[in-house]
């Protein structure tokens, strides 16, 4: 794991250079839907309307772009540039990385609130009406960038793995996993809950005698474990796992 903080600067300035056109529409296109929904007064004076753009400027826009991160080196005539380029694997993942995550978060939290404080302003003018300004650290918007630094990590792996149309893809895998899980999820259920339902010969429940405490408290601990399995290990996980990746179609 070669690692060179000037290359890594010179590869983030590049990566930059190469991406900041995708942010640049994607932000005036979000602040074009803001100020239409702002100037017909959809939402009123709802204290959710900042935090819905928000969450889908942050998800879709995000998302979106970080499966866009690996088009070079997916794409026949900008392959060769891109093994090329002197930057180590861990360099050229790590301003991906870094860009797709730190500061894309950090520049969609600081756009988000100049484009809601122009909009607020654009009703305020038009119709008299208000709406609460846009706070990024309201607790919604955190829970929002926590659980997008997480999901992002499963569509910087796609980026990486598949050649064409990463976000779709990833999308289909994800929603083919959340099957298979699900499925799981109600066989593992069933089974923790068998102990707990009194049946008789004739498969007849007497509801009375379900133990009912006994089930939400196995059912709690499933959920706990994969809840903290969730939050602490997947995006690490998927990071080292888009790494070795990398470094293996790099080869």
């Amino acid at each position: 794991m070669n690692f060179n903080l000037e290359r890594f600067l010179k590869q983030f300035k590049w990566d930059v250079l190469q991406n900041y056109r995708f942010l640049y529409i994607g932000y005036m296109v979000i602040f074009g839907l803001m100020l239409l929904f702002t100037s017909v007064n959809i939402h009123g004076g709802s204290g959710q309307y900042h935090s819905s753009f928000f969450w889908f400027t942050l998800f879709l826009g995000g998302l979106i772009f970080t499966s866009s991160l690996f088009d070079e080196m997916n794409q026949p005539q900008s392959k060769q540039f891109y093994l090329t380029t002197p930057s180590s694997h861990l360099e050229k993942f790590g301003s991906k990385l870094f860009l797709s995550t730190i500061v894309y978060t950090l520049l969609t939290m600081v756009v988000f609130t100049i484009m809601s404080f122009v909009a607020t302003l654009v009703l305020e003018m038009r119709t008299g009406g208000d709406l609460p300004s846009f706070n990024p650290f309201y607790s919604d918007n955190i829970e929002s960038v926590k659980s997008y630094l997480i999901i992002q990590s499963v569509f910087l792996l796609g980026a990486v793995a598949f050649r064409q149309a990463a976000f779709f893809k990833t999308l289909a895998v994800i929603f083919g996993i959340g099957f298979v899980f699900s499925v799981i999820w109600a066989t593992v259920g069933l089974g923790t809950m068998s102990q707990y339902l009194p049946f008789n010969g004739d498969f007849d429940i007497n509801v009375s005698d379900v133990n009912k405490d006994g089930i939400e408290d196995s059912m709690k601990g499933y959920a706990q474990v994969l809840k903290w399995l969730y939050l602490l290990l997947l995006a690490p996980l998927m990071w080292l796992i888009t790494y070795f990746k990398l470094t293996e179609k790099e080869v």
